[in-house]
């Protein structure tokens, strides 16, 4: 079974006082909690959440690399 994390909080990237580039594609940080109540920070392409309709609440595991939503509520 694959592990699966709470997604706690989603938070814009930050570029400090720079502005972001204009070929950068926009991302984010999801802030992920284990069953075991172990966090992690994930960086990653706002539009593959966006597609992927993942949102603070929902539970993501991994395929390799890839962050997929889970169909268990919590």
């Amino acid at each position: 079974m694959k592990d699966l994390y709470k997604v706690l909080h989603i938070y814009e990237a930050e570029f400090g006082c720079e502005e972001m580039p204009a070929d950068a594609e926009p991302m984010v940080d999801a802030e992920l909690e284990a069953d075991d109540g172990t966090r992690k920070i994930i960086h990653v392409k706002d539009s593959t959440l966006y597609q992927k309709n993942i949102n603070e609440g929902d539970f993501v595991s991994f395929c390799g690399s890839e962050i997929e939503k889970s169909q268990i509520s919590g």
